[in-house]
């Protein structure tokens, strides 16, 4: 970042001297044409090379956070004066072409080939180093992250919605039958966590390969990118099963039957338990229905919205956010009513005695 607010600073303090110069011609001789030229040339390659190195370091930092750390500062800097040397190496042909001539009535200072060839090299490097190198690295660079990030994001959604789904049939098995829960002990309950971390894993993958970025609506964009409308269906069949219908049916089935058998115990009436449990269920319906209703109209017609995906995936996300809330509070609740069980046949014993 120092090298870049370097390099930006040594344009911006010769560019009065480029505005004067074309509002009134070049006064300040042909040595210092040839020197303001190379530096402030200089100053853009180093520009540009490093925003190259920027997003090779942010690639790097998140991807293979290792391979960076090897560099240590050393390698860091030896990075830094690489691109100062390189780029003092590319800007070094304006001490040879730029030059101080009369030309449209004034003095200017400009490039002055004595060819076309030499134009056209000239103009070739430039294109090649200040534009085609960085768009393509940017481009690689950015991919990477596109798919990265977008892997991350699914991942976590797919493991939300399992963990939760696990969290009902914990909560199930803990109040009608706490035996076989407790057989599981904890070694079995790391195992179905990892299973439900592996598996979310598995299914989020296909945002490896299908999420890319390119240019969309004028701007570059990360976005699903599929080569058929079958590849579509199939992936939004599974977004729609995994995250939405299979989690529902077994929430409502798992809270249902806590809800009887709760109301069927003297010890575990609760009707803040109750509420909980309602405001899980719904919360979960309502965050997920419009996302699920969005992928089935896509499915359906060959509609493509922005807007619609946005905003039900914003509502997704919001469930995330909302659910680790409702669960601590139902966490809590269960405990209070466990130790309340736990000290009624102590009271019942004290009044009689």
């Amino acid at each position: 970042m120092l090298s870049l607010a370097v390099s930006d600073l040594l344009s911006l303090i010769f560019l009065p001297v480029w505005i004067y110069a074309l509002l009134n011609g070049w006064i300040f001789g042909q040595g210092l044409c040839k020197f303001f030229s190379y530096v402030v040339y200089w100053s853009l390659y180093s520009t540009v090379l490093s925003v190259t190195l920027l997003s090779l370091q942010r690639y790097l930092q998140v991807l293979y956070p290792q391979r960076w750390a090897k560099l240590g500062q050393k390698g860091q800097n030896g990075l830094i004066f690489a691109i100062w040397t390189s780029s003092g190496v590319l800007a070094s042909y304006a001490l040879y072409y730029r030059n101080a001539k009369k030309k449209y009535g004034r003095l200017r200072c400009y490039q002055d080939y004595t060819n076309k060839e030499e134009q056209i090299v000239v103009l070739l490097v430039e294109t090649l180093v200040m534009f085609v190198v960085p768009l393509f690295s940017l481009l690689y660079f950015f991919q990477g992250l596109c798919k990265f990030f977008s892997y991350v994001v699914y991942w976590s959604l797919y493991s939300t919605v399992l963990s939760v789904t696990l969290l009902s049939l914990q909560r199930y098995l803990q109040v009608l039958y706490p035996q076989r829960w407790a057989k599981l002990g904890q070694k079995g309950q790391n195992g179905l966590i990892f299973a439900i971390w592996t598996s979310s894993g598995v299914l989020a993958s296909y945002a490896l390969y299908y999420r890319n970025a390119k240019k969309k609506y004028g701007r570059l964009r990360c976005y699903q990118d599929y080569t058929n409308k079958e590849e579509q269906i199939v992936v939004l069949l599974v977004e729609t099963l995994v995250m939405f219908v299979v989690p529902l049916f077994s929430l409502l089935y798992f809270y249902c039957r806590l809800h009887q058998r709760i109301n069927q115990s003297a010890f575990f009436r609760s009707h803040r338990l109750k509420k909980l449990v309602i405001r899980i269920v719904v919360a979960f319906f309502i965050f997920s229905t419009p996302c699920m209703i969005n992928n089935l109209v896509l499915m359906a017609m060959p509609l493509k919205s922005a807007a619609s995906n946005n905003v039900t995936g914003a509502l997704f996300f919001i469930n995330s956010c909302v659910n680790p809330f409702l669960y601590a509070f139902s966490a809590r609740t269960l405990r209070c009513k466990r130790k309340q069980h736990s000290d009624q046949p102590q009271q019942n014993q004290n009044e009689t005695q």
